[in-house]
């Protein structure tokens, strides 16, 4: 079992999270195409869960000064600007790819953004329906709930041998994590509250799958347990088994009923299986 101190020590060493060239490829011939709108830069950005938590570490920065925190990537790009993006995009993605095993089965990357992404648009969905915070905000959240598990594989490499040697044996995430003293959860916390990101996101990574206390769960970290929940038990990416959620909890806590739920649900059947081929279209296997 590791060392909590010891782990946490690495994480906050951790600089950037590698972003997906061709992603950053795609930016710059957005930005440079007049015809395109800064619409599409910031669809390209939200395809992408590291270059996501990248533009909002930056937008965030001292160096920027902003006077408030900024939890979309919609108000990052508006405050950094086309150009500005454009360069971080593309500076990050000529950094070395991060040795991640692709061909490993227990952690398809492709899928797991697919279900990051699916996440994200289900728990807009219900921030919509709920009236509860800003939903860009939230579903940046959603966008980032997991970015410890990215983390653990790409920067904490011989935990990442141990944690697929367990899930190769039968073990389920959470009890692979478990017993080798690991907290996805805290893990993306750590990062997100090093990058400066605001409390709107950091407390939903932390708590997404936190037992809740005495005062309960708070809202936006209630729609995230409700995102994550639904995307994985429509089957939408990768899906690794965790401990039973309280939905009962998260419902009370968002302000919504098992209907409500329900017809969300139903949208993200209905609507989602397009987008996520379209995903999977920019996102081909292979895709270090």
């Amino acid at each position: 079992m590791n060392d909590s101190g010891e782990i946490r020590k690495r994480v906050l060493a951790i600089k950037e999270i590698n972003v997906l060239p061709r992603i950053a490829v795609e930016i710059e011939d957005a930005a440079l195409d007049e015809f395109k709108s800064i619409l599409n830069m910031e669809e390209l950005i939200q395809s992408d869960i590291a270059l996501s938590a990248m533009i909002l570490k930056m937008a965030n920065s001292a160096y920027y000064g902003y006077p408030r925190r900024i939890a979309s990537v919609e108000s990052a790009v508006a405050a950094l600007g086309l150009g500005e993006v454009t360069l971080l995009a593309l500076g990050v993605g000529a950094m070395d790819p991060a040795e991640v095993d692709f061909a490993d089965s227990s952690f398809d990357l492709r899928e797991f953004w697919i279900h990051c992404f699916s996440a994200s648009w289900i728990a807009r969905k219900l921030a919509l329906t709920a009236g509860i915070g800003e939903p860009d905000e939230i579903s940046a959240a959603a966008l980032l709930h997991d970015l410890g598990k990215l983390a653990v594989l790409s920067h904490l490499k011989p935990e990442a041998i141990l944690l697929r040697r367990q899930l190769a044996q039968g073990r389920e995430f959470y009890q692979a994590e478990s017993l080798l003293g690991l907290d996805h959860s805290l893990i993306g916390y750590w990062l997100a509250k090093k990058w400066g990101l605001p409390e709107t996101i950091t407390l939903p990574i932390r708590d997404h799958h936190a037992t809740p206390g005495r005062e309960g769960m708070e809202p936006r970290t209630a729609l995230v347990v409700l995102a994550n929940g639904l995307a994985k038990s429509q089957g939408f990416g990768l899906v690794h088994k965790e401990r039973e959620a309280d939905i009962n909890a998260a419902l009370g806590a968002a302000g919504l009923d098992l209907a409500r739920l329900k017809t969300v649900a139903r949208q993200a059947r209905a609507q989602l299986p397009p987008l996520i081929s379209g995903w999977r279209r920019v996102l081909p296997l292979g895709v270090h």
